[in-house]
């Protein structure tokens, strides 16, 4: 039996999601991954775009949805070389009357991959060492982000939950960019933008080894020309920590935010 129609397969995915598991959900998105809806012969990774009001839905209905926003910058990280997953495609949902009601973007669920932030982790509770796992990850993180800034790809954020990495036998590493919300292409980079995407991906390695500034500098620096390892490498260590520190105390006001209102109801 043939696959269904894109378009077919998605329009049913804002009504019935039987055969999707919720991976996240809040007020603006929600994520799933979805076991071959609609006759497809391989799952997806599905992102659904919840309506933003009236001026949302304008957006949505002269083609800037973020479902459609996010098909265009796959194909185009696609066609210059960017590791991203298969896109599927993308849809805007209507209501009854045709006014643009949210929108969903699909790519092939990259069944042998997963999130950075969940091999980190899972290598971390396991006890992996530094050297044997957290190194050669950190010199492909480090190449993957040359590789972006090579081919002009600006994202203000690169965090480990943007990536999908996946380890070979000889011990090298695979990497896939996944979120490109915050995407766009240039044609020059500024310094600052390279400093600040090698401390966001060093901000999210530094738990689970020291040395990831050098490492992650160092694989940048083997795949660009003009940036000394060792001097990127200090710049981006002082504003790794930095990053660190703001994250875990955003992280830290939430909690107490959540405990106030338990100990107040």
């Amino acid at each position: 039996m043939s696959d269904s129609s894109p378009s077919d397969v998605l329009r049913g995915l804002f009504h019935d999601r039987a055969a999707c598991s919720t991976l996240r959900q809040d007020k603006y998105k929600i994520i799933l991954k979805c076991a071959a809806p609609g006759r497809t012969s391989f799952p997806l990774f599905v992102k659904i775009y919840q309506p933003r009001g009236l001026l949302g839905s304008l957006r949505d209905s002269l083609g800037f949805s973020g479902g459609s926003r996010s098909l265009r910058m796959a194909r185009r990280l696609a066609g210059l070389g960017i590791p991203v997953p298969r896109p599927y495609g993308a849809i805007t949902n209507v209501n009854r009357i045709g006014w643009p009601s949210g929108s969903l973007f699909a790519a092939e669920w990259m069944e042998h991959m997963v999130p950075l932030r969940e091999f980190t982790r899972d290598a971390s509770r396991k006890g992996a060492q530094e050297q044997d796992v957290f190194a050669p990850l950190n010199h492909s993180l480090g190449r993957f982000v040359a590789l972006l800034h090579n081919k002009g790809v600006r994202s203000k954020d690169l965090n480990d939950g943007n990536f999908l990495v996946r380890r070979s036998d000889d011990g090298s590493f695979q990497i896939m960019l996944i979120d490109y919300e915050y995407t766009e292409l240039v044609r020059s980079f500024k310094l600052k933008w390279r400093l600040g995407n090698l401390a966001q991906v060093t901000a999210c390695m530094l738990p689970f080894g020291e040395h990831a500034p050098e490492q992650v500098c160092a694989g940048y620096a083997s795949a660009i020309t003009g940036f000394p390892a060792d001097a990127l490498a200090r710049e981006v260590r002082a504003r790794a920590v930095s990053l660190l520190a703001r994250w875990k105390k955003n992280i830290d006001s939430r909690f107490d935010q959540i405990e106030a209102r338990r100990t107040s109801s």
